[in-house]
């Protein structure tokens, strides 16, 4: 089975490192429950999850492919 070519691979890994990095301190903050957490944790979760799901859509994404124009299949008389 060949394997399959992940063309933005790269740019989706990198999204997942930002979104955890954004998600993980403020994890931390909340359950020590500093009070600093109340304002950042919000924010901070919210945009890591929305950029880990734009990484694992860049992911999943494969690559175009063309479209079957019916216009270039032989007509038959």
């Amino acid at each position: 089975m060949p394997r399959r070519r992940r063309p933005y691979a790269t740019t989706a890994i990198v999204l997942w490192v930002i979104g955890a990095l954004l998600i993980v301190p403020p994890l931390l903050q909340l359950a020590s429950g500093s009070a600093g957490a109340q304002g950042f944790a919000p924010v901070g979760i919210s945009i890591g999850v929305l950029l880990g799901i734009a990484g694992t859509l860049l992911f999943f994404t494969g690559p175009k492919k063309p479209l079957d124009d019916p216009r270039d299949e032989p007509v038959d008389d």
